[in-house]
């Protein structure tokens, strides 16, 4: 999944209900932000469940938008009840006495294509520098050098379409979060112009030029 900033209107207040209602007040400005702070609130020594209920939070391809459909849940023994307050950008509807809540449309600025996103050489990379017999010069610091991240996927005309209405309300600069599958770990990148390619007959080739430090 990526999740892109937009310059949406990402002010909210959403009420979660076990035994008592508390509010969340948001204060970011894409999909991932939004719904971790409001595990990360739900979950916190301060609410009146801690220690009775905890939340969590997955995400489920929407194959009718090719965006990323969000899933609240909770270990709530008697289930919990949420207001409708993140429902436009979360994409939660309001609902009561239940473990869960799945989204009845796509979290704003989620893109999910059908292969999910391939994320590759999130690395420090150094230019060559300069060798001889008596030794070497490297143009800087491997510590200090620069990622050269590479973001690709495959997805269909669905696909094509969500991420040309996503990119349409981007930030300025554009900033994204992606999933890297294999290390576990949410990358937060600068975002530049995606291009796709015929794949076959039913498929697009995306390809997104990020970097790893973002404005």
């Amino acid at each position: 999944m990526l999740a892109l900033e937009t310059t949406d209107n990402w002010a909210f207040s959403v009420d979660i209900d076990v035994g008592g209602a508390e509010t969340y007040a948001n204060a970011a400005s894409d999909a991932l932000a939004s719904i971790e702070a409001l595990v990360l609130w739900a979950n916190s020594p301060g609410r009146g469940w801690f220690g009775v209920a905890a939340f969590s939070w997955s995400w489920q391809r929407d194959p009718t938008t090719g965006g990323a459909i969000f899933v609240l849940a909770s270990t709530a023994l008697l289930g919990f009840a949420i207001s409708a307050g993140a429902h436009d950008r979360l994409g939660l509807p309001a609902d009561t006495a239940v473990n869960e809540v799945t989204g009845d449309q796509p979290a704003t600025g989620t893109w999910a294509p059908v292969s999910k996103v391939a994320v590759t050489k999130h690395m420090r990379v150094l230019e060559r520098g300069d060798a001889n017999a008596g030794g070497s010069v490297r143009p800087g610091v491997p510590g200090l050098a620069g990622f050269h991240p590479s973001l690709a996927a495959i997805g269909t005309v669905v696909d094509a379409a969500r991420l040309a209405a996503i990119l349409a309300t981007a930030s300025n600069p554009r900033r994204c979060w992606v999933y890297q599958l294999h290390t576990g770990q949410w990358r937060n990148y600068a975002l530049g112009a995606p291009t796709r390619q015929a794949q076959d007959t039913m498929h697009y080739q995306f390809d997104l030029p990020v970097g790893a430090v973002t404005l």
